[in-house]
């Protein structure tokens, strides 16, 4: 099993980043004012929280909750860049955090500030999503790890919509081949359409499409081809 003092190691494995690109992007970070939320009903820490951040030069506003109740309302209502919470707090804990902001869809880091953690609770924190951790006696780790959670998210997302791109171009090129396939099978021109219909139809989930024909008769002239899709 995963000890607690192992967890650097385990959180860093999928950490791919040149350190070009760390470098770039910490510094856009730091330039940026970050929107965060702090889950903590100890107002001494939030201050110490507060004040780490502050020293390591981070340019912040952030939000409080103490309750369960108080981080969904949050939660639902604000935009956040990252969530830094407690393990232990009244009523619930961290790993229902991270559960709660994955029913909302918020994909931002989630990072745990706490006196002491189990390893069965890390484990769990792991396995969830736990972006990374800060123990509250190490509080001067957490610019660093903030930063760094930050920039790795946003290069999770640029990869993510790099793949996205390069899967509908594939999609676009796959319709552009098969309607060219149909072409040289037929000459018939309904057929042809047809199977334009059909690829968009499988494509794009539409129930219908209407084609629209240049006109023999002028150049400024157009005729309307409607087309129904086979299902």
């Amino acid at each position: 099993m995963t000890s607690f003092h192992q967890l650097p190691a385990v959180l860093n494995n999928s950490n791919m980043f040149n350190q070009s690109q760390t470098d770039y992007l910490l510094q856009a970070v730091a330039e940026s004012t970050l929107n965060l939320l702090i889950v903590e009903d100890m107002s001494e820490d939030i201050e110490l929280m507060v004040l780490s951040l502050e020293s390591g030069g981070v340019n912040f506003t952030y939000d409080t909750a103490q309750t369960a109740a108080e981080c969904k309302k949050l939660l639902e209502n604000c935009k956040y860049d990252a969530v830094l919470s407690d393990y232990r707090l009244p009523g619930f804990n961290g790993l229902e955090v991270l559960l709660l902001m994955q029913e909302l869809q918020q994909e931002i880091p989630f990072i745990l500030v706490t006196g002491s953690l189990g390893e069965e609770a890390a484990v769990e924190c792991i396995k969830a999503g736990m972006t990374d951790y800060v123990l509250k006696g190490r509080l001067f780790r957490l610019p660093t790890v903030l930063e760094r959670s930050i920039q790795e998210f946003k290069m999770r997302r640029q990869q993510q919509e790099a793949i996205a791109q390069i899967q509908r171009q594939a999609t676009r090129e796959a319709i552009v081949n098969r309607i060219v396939q149909a072409m040289r099978e037929t000459l018939v021109l309904d057929e042809v359409l047809q199977t334009t219909a059909d690829q968009l139809h499988e494509a794009l989930e539409i129930s219908g499409c209407a084609i629209l024909q240049p006109d023999p008769q002028g150049p400024d002239r157009s005729s309307l081809h409607q087309q129904s899709c086979h299902s």
